[in-house]
């Protein structure tokens, strides 16, 4: 009956295509007129206010609460380990643990790339921050460590005025939602921010379902609107008022896992949790397509001036320009090595360092020449010396030597302004590369490294381009680099080029052939913003960036994301389903999980393999299979192919027809072939003229 009545309440001139809106629970007291935003996760429910949090049960009940503190805190969401509140005066996120202790912040306020101006909304969805970045017009996207990824600018679709993006939401398949409240206007964006579809509508909240459906709340009318997600209008319910069932406002508007609409209304002091029953809900919309390949996790912070350093497994060494000092970082001990001078075994602004073979390599560029030390800082050896202005002959001669790079095949490789010069490990000296490589003419070499096959790549930030030499320093191609200010590149040896651009304070990753692949961070002073970078490097599956200005050297791990195995085809033979797939970048993929079911909806893990085939023997004649394969990185991340459907019809059963011989019956006498007269005792009396004419037997 209260179902019953609760429909009556809401019921609108399209009652009909509703099958039924059920009152699932509702919050209610004095507080929540103070309240500001909520979020729904699991069996919790998140209710922000200004200085704390309250935690709500699976019933709506009252649990805990978390005190925090912020400026002007507008919007709560969590990915189950982290708790993100948006402040908006001090444009920033602060991240708390389920305790309420501070874990970290992020954002920094500005106009620049991944800063933000007076954001008002954002929204957790597969790993990613979405924020609505109001003051900048403009979508921004972290990831859940808060590191700044990309952002698309909110135009209208005429492209004529900025929309300013107030209130946001995703759908299942990744679609994003903005909503413009002052303009009446809601967008929905691709993931990569292309404007798909534009509409006029007044509203002060927007939310999604996993069946399609987007609900818009109206607290002029008190009613909350269906569109289907090419936002057309699908129905309406709701009105205005104080009643029990009534709305005076919609603070916040959420969609749970269970797709309950969570209403928050703090003029009427409430929160309802509603459920609309559609036969239209039927099926659930696909799952959003996982793109991006790699993600940085923060690491570490170093609070030191690393104006050049190097990394290995347990050694960080640097050397701090305003000290004119070098130390060597192992664990928390630090200990000052190499001194400042121009004599035997002193250094004088070295510009890089490399640590191979346990020895430290310093590119001593005050001195002219390369330093060799232990690991201990203590001076081994030394080769090449200042290069006369009028001297013709650089080899083994030096001006500026700057970036180091040294092979698999102990090449040492270093770069002297538009040329390179090469030596053995023992510091003779082999060749030149450059000025001239094929076509093109080095002018400023800013960074050089090596690859796994001994290949040399060499940054020039004049030119913008990384131009690929074999080890003798033969073109074998070039990358553009579309920044405005490269000043120091790494490479993964897992077809991965880190590129760090001082400009824009950011690391755009390219693959060996120069497509574009992703970014990361942005400009600023906090943990995970940089201000003004020098240099990148990375050992193992950790990148270091050096930024001096802001004091720091900041190291991030590299989690690989596999892409999605493509299944080919199959084959059925001898009784057995061949599976065939393909992958990108095979390299950093661990293993493959094969998963198989009678049904899409419950699919098995039933091997697991290195190859890119599997052959599944166990099958039943008559059946439909499906299959479903991951791809596991070798940093542990995994993402799955399309679901593939294979019929096995097995082998063909041969029935006998042929009755079994009754031995009983005597047949010595009996003829090979009987002849037995048909008799007709009855023909249906509407056709009985045509059986006189066609008689039959």
């Amino acid at each position: 009956m209260k179902n019953l009545v609760f429909i009556l309440i809401f019921s609108s001139s399209s009652l009909f295509s509703y099958d039924k809106i059920n009152f699932i629970g509702q919050v209610s007291n004095p507080n929540l007129q103070n309240s500001i935003s909520i979020y729904p996760l699991k069996d919790k429910t998140y209710m922000l206010y200004n200085s704390y949090i309250e935690i709500y049960d699976s019933s709506y009940n009252y649990v805990s609460r978390i005190d925090i503190k912020g400026e002007k805190p507008v919007s709560i969401e969590s990915n189950g380990e982290y708790i993100y509140v948006l402040d908006n005066s001090a444009s920033k996120i602060n991240v708390y643990n389920e305790k309420g202790e501070k874990i970290f912040d992020f954002g920094y306020k500005g106009s620049k790339n991944g800063q933000l101006s007076n954001p008002s909304d954002f929204k957790y969805f597969n790993k990613k921050l979405y924020l609505a970045n109001t003051g900048l017009n403009r979508i921004d996207i972290f990831d859940e460590n808060g590191i700044y990824l990309y952002g698309f600018k909110t135009m209208s679709k005429d492209g004529t005025k900025s929309i300013e993006p107030d209130k946001i939401a995703i759908d299942k398949s990744g679609s994003i939602y903005i909503l413009d409240i002052s303009n009446s206007i809601i967008q929905k964006y691709s993931q990569s921010g292309q404007l798909i579809q534009e509409i006029n509508q007044t509203a002060n909240c927007i939310s999604a379902n996993e069946y399609s459906i987007v609900y818009v709340a109206n607290e002029k009318e008190g009613k909350i609107k269906e569109f289907n997600s090419n936002l057309e209008f699908i129905n309406s319910f709701g009105t205005r008022g104080k009643g029990k069932f009534e709305f005076l406002n919609f603070s916040d508007l959420e969609v749970d896992k269970s797709n309950n609409i969570l209403a928050l209304d703090n003029k009427n002091k409430k929160m309802l949790a509603l459920n609309l029953e559609n036969a239209q809900y039927s099926s659930k919309m696909p799952d959003a397509i996982r793109t991006d390949k790699i993600r940085l996790i923060p690491s570490r912070n170093y609070n030191i001036n690393a104006f050049s350093f190097d990394a290995s497994s347990d050694t960080l060494i640097y050397y701090d320009i305003k000290l004119k000092k070098a130390y060597i970082l192992k664990g928390d001990e630090k200990k000052e090595i190499l001194s400042y001078g121009e004599g035997e075994g002193l250094v004088k602004d070295p510009l890089d360092f490399r640590i191979y073979d346990n020895k430290i390599y310093a590119s001593d560029s005050g001195n002219s020449r390369i330093s060799i030390f232990n690991m201990e800082g203590k001076y081994e050896n030394s080769f090449g010396s200042k290069a006369s202005f009028f001297e013709k002959n650089k080899e083994g001669k030096f001006n500026a030597p700057s970036s180091i790079a040294i092979s698999q095949k102990s090449n040492i490789y270093i770069a002297d302004n538009a040329i390179i010069q090469t030596f053995n490990k023992d510091g003779i000296f082999l060749f030149l590369i450059g000025p001239n490589i094929s076509d093109i003419k080095l002018t400023k070499i800013s960074d050089i490294k090596t690859d796994e096959d001994g290949n040399l790549y060499i940054l020039d930030s004049t030119l913008k381009k990384i131009i690929i030499t074999d080890p003798n320093g033969k073109l074998i191609s070039a990358i553009n680099i579309p920044l405005p200010k490269p000043v120091s590149f790494a490479y993964d040896f897992n077809g991965y080029i880190y590129v760090l651009d001082k400009e824009l304070s950011n690391v755009n990753v390219f693959d060996k052939k120069g497509n574009f692949q992703t970014s990361f961070l942005a400009s600023g002073k906090g943990e995970r913003e940089l201000l003004e970078p020098e240099k990148i490097k990375i050992y193992g599956n950790t990148i270091y960036i050096s930024d001096p200005q802001n004091n720091r050297l900041k190291s991030f791990d590299i989690s690989y994301i596999p892409e999605r195995p493509k299944i080919n085809n199959s084959k059925i033979k001898d009784n057995q389903i061949n599976l065939n797939w393909q992958i990108n970048n095979d390299r950093i993929v661990k293993k493959f999980n094969i998963f198989k079911g009678e049904t899409k909806e419950k699919l098995e893990k039933i091997a697991e393999t290195k190859e890119l085939s599997y052959t599944d023997s166990d099958l039943k004649s008559d059946t439909t299979y499906y299959y479903l394969v991951s791809a596991i990185s070798i940093t542990g991340e995994e993402n799955y192919s399309e679901i593939y459907s294979v019929y096995f019809k097995g082998e063909k059963k041969i029935i006998s027809e042929t009755p079994e011989l009754d031995n009983t019956i005597d047949t010595k006498n009996r003829p090979p072939v009987e002849i037995i007269p048909v008799k007709l005792n009855y023909i249906f009396s509407a056709n009985y003229k045509y059986y006189l004419k066609n008689s039959l037997g």
